[in-house]
């Protein structure tokens, strides 16, 4: 028995015999003006990866984000109703799980184009924390006098984001996505604390276009 069998297939994420993955967000505006996706390159392979923010086949035969529903958290059609508890049941694109002895580091990751407020990312993530350290217990409890309990030893969160380049005049400016931004006005990712949870650390990334993004995953 694996972590990974825990895990519902349809959220699995293949990642390349060459040790590539891309890392995409769904998008629903203009992708010229979206963060759309991110190449990661140079991943172990003994790393697997889940995204706890795409569709599954719910039991009617519908396809819909995964979601708890033992929480009580209208559905995504009433997604704008205002009694929604807005800090739960939030889901991160992509989560990557290194099992090394039993020993486990897990990399959480998020998208985001615009609006790089704490609340519109943290939350995201930390709910996928959560649940990742439920599966943990799930299997230890389960199954780890038989195929050995697993311990979570380091976890870290990242926020890759589409940077906004300010000009000379002082002009907040989108770049022409070419590839001379990528050289450009390449700035160092930062980890800092978290706003909302600040015993947490989360290392923002900035990035440059919409798409043909390569990143090596030692520099996560």
């Amino acid at each position: 028995m694996k972590l990974k069998d825990l895990i519902n297939p349809e959220l699995l994420l293949k990642i390349s015999n060459k040790g590539i993955f891309k890392l995409k967000e769904s998008l629903n505006q203009n992708s010229r003006e979206r963060l759309s996706e991110i190449t990661i390159k140079g991943i172990p392979n003994n790393i697997f990866a889940f995204s706890t923010d795409q569709e599954v086949q719910l039991s009617n035969g519908a396809k819909e984000k995964a979601r708890n529903y033992f929480f009580n958290v209208p559905r995504l059609s009433n997604h704008n109703n205002k009694n929604e508890h807005k800090r739960i049941n939030k889901n991160c694109d992509g989560v990557f799980v290194k099992i090394d002895d039993n020993n486990i580091e897990v990399i959480y990751c998020e998208l985001k184009s615009k609006d790089l407020k704490a609340g519109t990312y943290e939350y995201q993530l930390i709910n996928t924390k959560l649940l990742f350290e439920y599966f943990i217990r799930i299997y230890n409890t389960f199954y780890g006098k038989e195929y050995g309990v697993l311990e979570i030893k380091k976890q870290r969160f990242i926020v890759f984001y589409l940077h906004e380049v300010i000009s000379n005049e002082n002009k907040t400016v989108r770049p022409d996505f070419d590839n001379s931004y990528k050289s450009k006005y390449r700035l160092e990712n930062e980890e800092v604390k978290m706003e909302l949870f600040p015993d947490e650390l989360i290392k923002k990334y900035p990035i440059f276009q919409p798409s043909n993004n390569f990143i090596e995953f030692s520099a996560l």
